[in-house]
């Protein structure tokens, strides 16, 4: 994990650290993932300080979002395979 920076004033939903990853090979994306308990983002070695803060928090919430999803969308699969959804 050397090349993985800890981003001090960004934490987790849960209080995971948050580590940012510059990459010289990405141009264009960010990603997020989650790692040994910690959230990492992946952002291009290119972007300025204040580019690597906005994405990081960016990534962070839509994570939280999305995983807030999850449990709901997970219960509609559910119902839909057991035939009671939209009775």
């Amino acid at each position: 994990m050397n090349d993985l920076v800890h981003h001090e004033r960004l934490s987790g939903p849960r209080g995971e650290r948050v580590l940012v990853r510059r990459g010289a090979r990405r141009r264009r994306t960010v990603s997020i993932t989650r790692r040994d308990g910690d959230i990492v983002v992946a952002i291009p070695a290119s972007f300025s300080a204040r580019q690597e803060r906005d994405w990081a928090r960016k990534m962070v919430d839509q994570m939280v979002a999305r995983e807030a999803r999850a449990p709901r969308e997970a219960q509609r699969w559910r119902a839909d395979e057991d035939g009671t959804r939209g009775q």
